[in-house]
């Protein structure tokens, strides 16, 4: 018997279902979006849903899935060996640039993007199958650029340099108002570049301070000074010293 699911029409009403969904689920978040909303702005069935996908919850997290394909695909072209300068390079500019990618569809970054902040509606299995391996691609790069540094250490540095990526694409506009006539003309590779340049001097300056001694108390002992003793100025007797006898002073 075929499977009506996957003939060309069923294929069709699935992606329309995924589309509407997404800019819905964008728009105003897993709860607030009723399937009703979903199926009148697709054009289909109210059962489509449930046919296709279970429930609402179902289509949601297709939706997601196809929001983080083209992320995925960007950064499985980033090379898996080489010096890890470059490959960090390859990282940032892959990030940035599906980030900024004007092909993709609008809907698919602000959907990602809500989903972190509705922590409770980004699936287990999304984590697991995407940013996992995001994490654990950087995390390689970090321990070959700041060899011994602990496991938080690596995992502040990956929010660090991804948080950089995503601030600039939520705020993109507001920067570009900030910075009339500054930031205007900056296109993602030369923001790619310019992030990729920031990170890795900050890498840097962590290797730099792995090598100064560690204080009592856990932090890189600061340099000591030399104290100076301070000669005495003319007529005045050096602190300490004794007035011989029979002279006064």
């Amino acid at each position: 018997m075929p499977n009506v699911k996957n003939n060309a029409a069923a294929r069709e009403t699935r992606r329309k279902l995924i589309e509407a969904g997404g800019e819905l689920f964008a728009e105003k978040g897993l709860h607030a979006t009723q399937i009703r909303d979903i199926t009148d702005r697709a054009g289909v069935n109210v059962a489509a849903v449930n046919y296709h996908f279970g429930d609402k919850f179902g289509l949601y997290r297709a939706a997601l899935k196809e929001a983080h394909s083209a992320g995925e695909r960007a950064m499985a072209a980033v090379p898996s060996s080489g010096p890890p300068e470059d490959r960090l390079r390859d990282f940032i500019r892959a990030l940035v640039q599906q980030i900024f990618n004007p092909d993709r569809p609008a809907w698919h970054y602000p959907l990602t993007w809500r989903a972190r902040l509705e922590a409770e509606a980004l699936p287990d299995e999304l984590i697991d199958r995407t940013f996992r391996p995001l994490t654990d691609r950087l995390g390689e790069m970090i321990r070959e650029l700041v060899p011994g540094a602990s496991e938080r250490t690596i995992a502040l540095i990956e929010t660090s340099i991804v948080g950089q990526c995503v601030f600039h694409l939520n705020d993109w506009a507001t920067i570009r108002r900030v910075y009339a006539g500054v930031l205007d003309d900056v296109d993602p590779s030369a923001l790619a570049d310019h992030l990729a340049n920031f990170s890795l001097a900050a890498l840097r300056g962590l290797q730099d301070g792995a090598k100064r001694p560690m204080s009592s108390e856990g932090s890189r002992a600061p340099k000591r000074k030399t104290k100076r003793s301070r000669k005495p100025s003319r007529g005045q007797r050096p602190a300490g010293s004794k007035t011989p006898r029979g002279k006064t002073t």
